[in-house]
């Protein structure tokens, strides 16, 4: 039996060594993917560091594009809201100047129309009441 007992030693020597081979090739590779990931991570960064400072750039040229417009939106607002001032107070004078003179006229003319119809004896009543009332007479 001394025979096969060293055989079997024999072959489980070679397996280990296979075995320890395989593992080393094993590690060597994984050494040498993460050198690659490595590698190609920088390689990224790099390629990346352009695109991201020029993101960056951007996002600032918006922030200060959108502060330009909030303060000409305020600006067209305060525009706006003095031009609505103005056209009210342009009205109202337009009311005190023309409006209410021309009512004041009115009263004064209706006035002298009563006035006037009073003196040549007219009732005040329209002169064809009587026919329009026959008009509405159904029967």
């Amino acid at each position: 039996m001394n025979g096969w007992v060293l055989a079997c030693l024999a072959a489980m020597a070679v397996a280990l060594v296979a075995m320890a081979i395989a593992q080393a090739a094993v590690a060597w590779q994984i050494v040498r993917v993460a050198r690659q990931a490595l590698e190609t991570t920088r390689d990224l960064r790099r390629d990346m560091a352009p695109l991201v400072d020029k993101l960056h750039r951007v996002a600032d040229d918006a922030s200060q594009a959108s502060a330009l417009l909030v303060v000409q939106v305020e600006r067209v607002d305060q525009m706006l809201g003095s031009a609505a001032v103005r056209v009210d107070e342009t009205l109202t004078v337009v009311q005190d100047a023309i409006i209410t003179p021309i009512r004041n006229i009115s009263a004064v003319v209706a006035g002298l129309r009563a006035a006037f119809s009073m003196f040549r004896g007219d009732s005040g009543a329209p002169r064809y009441a009587r026919e329009d009332e026959e008009a509405l007479f159904i029967g």
